[in-house]
């Protein structure tokens, strides 16, 4: 099958303050190095995010070497967290913005719906904002005439349509730029925040099976699941979820060294040449401890003072939008959602009593199960269950994390530190695809390996019975036998 996009490496850097290097002979510079194709010699990465070192740089990353294609006739989601540069990547595909380094190609013509009516003005009707926003989404007038009736109708807003749009509902509204955007005659359609659009699920089904030939990019929340719902998206659908940065990509992404990565199996096999290949160029524990507080998203680029107080908006905007949308949440529902949250960071691995917590929330039992799942599926959480056992969103998990450290010291003051390593571990090896279970012994069961997680004197006591078992222990930098520095579980990805 052809390809429609192609990214090729692509990363996206902005610049804070003023635009331009300050000095006119800098800029002739960095324009020659462009026109010979070599790379901009003031895009330097990281260095003023270290709070220990005087930064000289104001560049920041939103996006680094992104890559992939993009088959005709394939509709593509692109799933993360807020932060995670799902907006950057679909406004660089839409050439609303370019990229700082690397190419797209693109075979078709794209509309996008980057922000919900952008182009439409509350005073003018909905059938003057018809030709307006057609116009600006490079429709010309004929088509917009011919194709009225159409768009009138896809939209729904027939009886309103002379009447100005600051009356709408917001509803009624986002379905008439849905409406207007769909029918411009082009092979790529890119939405971006889809799941805030109603009905989503059947409109782009029936892109899908009305449009066979169009490419339908979407980014979407974590929250949301396209395998479920009244109509299933699961075998018309790529989906690609943007993980956190691993510590390896938290290394390189704040100006240290490009290091490799490894497999599980590599790391239990030769974990001491491995960390003492390392050692000899980095020392990785000051990181790492940076790294658990605030450097699993992208958004440490804005500055580590900066990156607690934007996370909390991160999971506010998760609750309290998205979830919204996706799962009605209200206003009651999302205090006691973060009040859970709380209850959760705050614990030592997290062991859920559902009666005592029901009571404590005030929330029905059953309730209590939903909002788990929901909240795992907004990668809020991390559930982990017995091998075996069932996957019914009413059923007991056997342990419930954090999706990841950050968010612990993001929503409380006082995070449990043994909470603190397992949340971490658990995070990469879940990040890397791998299938995690609450073992008989041990924290977690991985690959036929049981691992146990501790500080630097963890002992194998609670492992020693099991034939293949690790030690992922904390506060050290390298290890012996099957004792393994916990900060290297951060290389798997």
């Amino acid at each position: 099958m052809a390809i429609a996009i192609k990214v090729e490496n692509i990363s996206k850097a902005y610049q804070l303050g003023l635009i331009g290097t300050g000095t006119l002979s800098r800029d002739i510079e960095r324009w020659y190095s462009r026109l010979r194709g070599k790379e901009d010699p003031f895009l330097k990465i990281g260095e003023a995010n270290d709070r220990s070192v005087k930064g000289t740089s104001d560049i920041v990353w939103s996006l680094k070497d992104i890559s992939f294609d993009i088959n005709e006739g394939d509709a593509v989601g692109i799933i993360g967290r807020n932060g995670a540069g799902k907006s950057t990547l679909l406004k660089i595909l839409s050439r609303v913005t370019s990229p700082t380094i690397g190419n797209i190609k693109v075979k078709g013509r794209i509309a996008s719906l980057l922000e919900v009516g952008t182009g439409f003005h509350p005073e003018l009707t909905g059938k003057e904002n018809i030709y307006l926003n057609g116009a600006i989404l490079g429709m010309r007038k004929k088509e917009i005439t011919r194709k009225f009736d159409e768009i009138v109708d896809f939209s729904g807003v027939e009886r309103y349509i002379d009447t100005p749009v600051k009356r709408y509902s917001s509803g009624m509204y986002v379905r008439l730029a849905f409406a207007v955007a769909t029918h411009l005659e082009s092979d790529i359609l890119i939405v971006d925040e889809v799941h805030k659009y109603p009905l989503w699920l059947r409109e782009l089904k029936n892109i899908y099976d009305g449009l066979p030939e169009m490419k339908v990019i979407f980014s979407a929340s974590s929250a949301l699941d396209i395998y479920r719902g009244e109509s299933d998206l699961s075998r018309r659908v790529i989906s690609y979820s943007l993980a956190g940065l691993s510590f390896r990509e938290y290394i390189t992404f704040m100006g240290g060294p490009m290091l490799p990565s490894f497999t599980l199996q590599g790391l239990q096999k030769d974990h001491r040449k491995l960390s003492n290949e390392i050692l000899a160029h980095f020392q990785p524990l000051p990181f790492f401890k940076k790294y658990l507080i605030n450097g699993y998203l992208p958004i440490i680029a804005e500055g580590e003072n900066e990156y607690l107080p934007k996370l909390e908006q991160v999971v506010n905007t998760i609750v309290d939008t998205d979830l919204a949308y996706i799962a009605s949440y209200n206003a009651g529902t999302a205090v006691k959602v973060k009040k859970l949250l709380a209850v959760i960071a705050e614990s030592v691995p997290f062991k859920p009593n559902i009666s005592a917590l029901a009571r404590k929330l005030d929330i029905h039992r059953d309730s209590i199960y939903e909002y788990i799942y929901q909240l795992n599926d907004a990668k809020l959480l991390n559930i982990l269950s017995a091998e075996g056992k069932g996957v019914s969103r009413l059923q007991k998990p056997d342990k419930i994390y954090l999706e990841n450290t950050n968010l612990s010291y993001a929503i409380s003051h006082t995070p449990d530190k043994v909470n603190i390593r397992e949340t971490f571990l658990l995070n990469q090896l879940i990040n890397l695809g791998l299938e995690v279970f609450a073992p008989p012994a041990g924290d977690f069961s991985v690959s036929g390996i049981t691992i146990e997680v501790g500080g630097k004197s963890k002992t194998t006591k609670q492992v020693k019975e099991i034939d293949n078992y690790l030690i992922a222990a904390d506060d050290i930098e390298t290890g012996f036998g099957s004792k393994i520095p916990l900060w290297m579980f951060g290389f798997l990805y």
